[in-house]
């Protein structure tokens, strides 16, 4: 028999999670000026080391979704 299909859908993600990510990223670039190594924005926030791509596409993704300014040619190379 079929399982009903409230059981067949997977949960959404934890949206707090998203939250915690995007807050990191405002935080350290706000603080600095530049964005943070993505692994130590998910260390930052209890998650796993690659969090960044568990959640959002890319790292430029989160940084775009987090609404900061466009980064230079340099620095994109490295999210």
């Amino acid at each position: 028999l079929m399982a009903p299909f409230s059981q067949t859908l997977e949960p959404p993600p934890n949206p707090g999670r998203f939250r915690v990510v995007i807050h990191t990223l405002r935080e350290h670039f706000f603080q600095y000026g530049a964005p943070p190594p993505m692994r130590s924005t998910c260390y930052l926030g209890h998650m796993a080391p690659h969090c960044i791509e568990e959640l959002f596409h890319s790292a430029n993704e989160a940084w775009q979704i987090a609404g900061l300014p466009e980064p230079n040619p340099e620095v994109s190379a490295y999210l």
